[in-house]
């Protein structure tokens, strides 16, 4: 194997891990109840995201992309927070600088408003 291809596996892996932990801290500035909440709405959706994350984790960005730039869409920024930070994600290993600046800007704005709203 060579160093090139064991460099970008190990930045994959280190980008799923990111990716994973910012998600955990994302749905602890949320808190338990609401989260639970959120989840029940969101389980139509779950499949999908986790068909996008194996289209991510395998290489296909552009296909993940799709994926959940079709459920945030559906379910709008408020409810899709956590996954505008994951199409951040993509869209900068992408090479889409702007439209990842716009999701992480989405997600940090809408994490700011619901870490504020915590009594």
């Amino acid at each position: 194997m060579s160093t090139r291809r064991r460099s970008e596996r190990r930045a994959r892996t280190a980008t799923t891990g990111t990716l994973l932990a910012f998600a955990a801290v994302a749905g602890l500035l949320v808190g338990p109840t609401r989260a639970r909440a959120d989840d029940d709405a969101l389980a139509p959706y779950r499949e999908r995201f986790r068909t996008g994350m194996e289209s991510y984790k395998s290489g296909a960005v552009a296909d993940a992309i799709r994926i959940w730039r079709a459920i945030y869409e559906e379910i709008g920024p408020s409810r899709g927070y956590r996954l505008s930070y994951n199409l951040g994600r993509a869209y900068d290993v992408n090479g889409e600088a702007t439209r990842a600046a716009e999701r992480y800007e989405s997600f940090l704005e809408e994490a700011r408003d619901r870490y504020v709203a915590q009594p």
